[in-house]
């Protein structure tokens, strides 16, 4: 099992902090204490993407991130 912090779970799908915070409070994300589970996040990922049809932030350089 893969775990992240909130930035690096942010960092790789894309999405804000306050996003990944979010998710958290509304119980689509669960964390293991500080940490999050990247299988879980990359499910919660897909399933936010399917049902709101969001295809993640661009980077800096106007690059989708992966």
């Amino acid at each position: 099992m893969k775990i992240l912090t909130i930035a690096e779970a942010a960092q790789i799908t894309g999405r804000s902090k306050r996003t990944i915070q979010l998710w958290i409070q509304k119980g689509e994300l669960k964390p293991l204490s500080r940490y999050i589970d990247m299988t879980e996040l990359l499910e919660v990922e897909r399933k936010m993407t399917e049902t709101r049809g969001y295809k993640g932030h661009k980077n800096k350089k106007g690059h989708a991130n992966e």
